[in-house]
């Protein structure tokens, strides 16, 4: 067993007694552990999320050809509809237009009038 002291001005301090190198070897022995844990846990996490990046951008492939699929069916609708449709669904063609002009009055823009 070693001993390790420091003297100065006649006195002693002991620093290290005992079993120095048992210490030091459990010191290192479990520093070691624990960094390879934390290296297979950072590798396992990293591997996880590039298997999860990997499925949402599949998700989003097939997410973008449904939208294009979509607009391809909005185009297509949109270019049946025209003035017979809209007679048939009983759209009637307005009888009396109004409109507002920039120099109107009071009595003319009033909520009152509109109420009766």
């Amino acid at each position: 067993m070693q001993r390790y002291a420091i003297q100065f001005q006649n006195k002693t301090v002991s620093l290290m007694e005992g079993q120095t190198e048992r210490t030091l070897f459990l010191l290192f022995s479990s520093s070691l552990f624990l960094s390879c844990v934390m290296y297979f846990f950072f590798v396992g996490a990293t591997t996880l999320n590039i298997i999860n990046r990997n499925t949402l951008e599949k998700e989003n492939r097939m997410l973008n050809s449904r939208v294009g699929e979509l607009e391809l069916l909005y185009l297509s609708e949109t270019s049946k509809i025209d003035l017979n449709l809209a007679y048939s669904l009983g759209f009637k063609d307005a009888t009396k237009t109004a409109f507002a002009g920039a120099g109107g009055t009071k009595e003319n823009l009033s909520l009152a009038k509109n109420r009766q």
